[in-house]
């Protein structure tokens, strides 16, 4: 019977330090594809999760390459789930800057694909309603 090495907790900083020494060069762009396509794949499950504990008036933020890209980043509300996407009102429209909407009538409803919602938690209503100030000291305790 062959025992399977079970994967150390840190691996993957041993990994990250070798890539950065150069240790997998020759290889380096089967490590890129590898990774890009193992990352569609947990994006795909998760959305899978997702459409079963989704239900309308979820919390959401819009994210993982949606396009375009000044969706990136807005929150919303789930209006309904329909197969592999939903139907996401959002909090507020993007202001008009460069390659955003133009400021003329538009709905805030958009349909997204799962792959591209995260669910919030409730207390959470916009990644605006943070504050910052709450967050910096937090690194200074942890330097001391």
């Amino acid at each position: 019977m062959t025992m399977t090495k079970l994967p150390r907790e840190r691996d993957w900083i041993i990994l990250c330090d070798e890539i950065d020494d150069g240790t997998y060069d020759e290889g380096l762009n089967e490590i890129v594809k590898t990774i890009n396509m193992r990352r569609e794949v947990v994006i795909r499950r998760k959305a899978r999760r997702l459409a079963v504990n989704l239900e309308a008036m979820d919390k959401v933020i819009l994210t993982n390459g949606i396009k375009p890209k000044y969706l990136d980043g807005m929150t919303g509300h789930i209006v309904k789930v329909q197969g592999d996407s939903a139907v996401v009102q959002l909090d507020e429209l993007p202001q008009g800057h460069a390659g955003r909407p133009t400021k003329t009538k538009q709905s805030k409803k958009f349909v997204i694909p799962l792959v591209h919602i995260e669910k919030l938690d409730e207390d959470t209503g916009s990644l605006r309603d943070l504050d910052e100030d709450d967050f910096i000291d937090d690194d200074e305790d942890e330097d001391e």
